[in-house]
């Protein structure tokens, strides 16, 4: 209720990649030197003057990058990876059970060994990588925001709004589908990175296999 609607619409409306492209806020950062602050200033440009002012409150920190990275991980996974993911577990039981009967020379220590089967081979494979597919849905859905505002403290969301930090943060990451990391601070924890991309790496083993 801090912003008026017709202001938020305008937001919403103009500050595209079209409006405010990359270079243009890399070259407002290497001015003030702040990255966020330059994408800031760099969205004000495109905005009326009673707009501009609703862009900067909270928008400071590196915590709307961190929250950003982790919408734009959880999109990937749910855009292409799963789907994907799901796609060749289909093809490899599909191919399976068309060569079923399909003998073929099995491999051990780098040296021929004991016959095996297509179906076997393949079993071996989704064994693993159906699991790591699992995992790694779940490292997607468990990444975290923060919008914990100036320095990181939550003081700003006090200080301008007057409301207790919990109600907009849920507000906020319930707006997004997003989980919050609990703590406040500039960063997100990497933890929740880096159980991501090390789930993503098993599932990329078991493809390379």
């Amino acid at each position: 209720g801090e912003i008026p609607l017709e202001v938020a619409e305008e937001i919403v409306e103009m500050v595209t990649r079209e409006n405010v492209p990359y270079k243009a806020s890399r070259a407002w950062e290497d001015e003030i030197g702040h990255d966020v602050r330059g994408m800031v200033r760099n969205a004000q440009g495109c905005l009326s003057d009673k707009a501009k002012n609703f862009v900067y409150p909270g928008l400071t920190s590196n915590d709307v990058l961190n929250t950003a990275q982790s919408l734009a991980l959880k999109d990937f996974a749910y855009e292409l990876m799963i789907p994907k993911a799901i796609e060749f577990s289909r093809t490899l039981l599909e191919r399976a059970m068309e060569h079923k009967d399909t003998i073929l020379m099995g491999r051990t220590h780098r040296q021929h060994a004991i016959a095996t089967t297509v179906p076997h081979v393949f079993s071996e494979t989704l064994g693993g990588f159906i699991p790591a597919l699992v995992n790694y849905r779940e490292s997607a859905d468990d990444l975290r925001g923060k919008l914990s505002g100036f320095v990181g403290t939550n003081a700003a969301k006090v200080l301008l709004f007057d409301t207790e930090p919990d109600v907009i943060d849920g507000l906020f990451f319930g707006f997004l589908d997003l989980k919050r990391d609990e703590t406040t601070g500039q960063v997100v924890h990497p933890h929740w990175f880096i159980d991501y991309f090390s789930r993503m790496g098993q599932m990329c083993g078991y493809l390379a296999q």
